[in-house]
């Protein structure tokens, strides 16, 4: 559903509210720290980019265990940089949680 709304634009602002969304089991294998203090975090997983600015001790969590899945919860949004348009989610809430599973078969 969200790689849908990279092709409609026009949804979002014009007084319509954000879009608001639960994903859940988002591996931490492609982390990436942005900003001079290295404290916001860019986490990209299945095409869309989960972000969460100035948060030292998110960016902490995320960074020290990879085999830790989050669960997020916050607003949609596209990011148009550099002639691209790409999906971003907003975390305005969190959490951390151990993947039951060692192996990944």
């Amino acid at each position: 559903m969200l790689a849908s709304l990279a092709s409609t634009p026009e949804l979002f602002g014009n007084h319509i509210d954000e879009i608001k969304f639960v994903v859940e089991n988002i591996p931490l294998y492609n982390v990436m720290l942005m900003g001079a203090n290295k404290d916001s975090v860019k986490i990209s997983y299945n095409g869309i980019d989960y972000v969460r600015f100035k948060d030292g001790e998110f960016a902490d969590l995320v960074t020290s265990d990879s085999s830790l899945q989050l669960t997020v919860y916050g607003r949609a949004n596209l990011n148009s940089w550099g002639g691209r348009t790409t999906i971003q989610l907003f975390i305005d809430d969190y959490e951390l949680k151990n993947n039951d599973h060692k192996y990944d078969f």
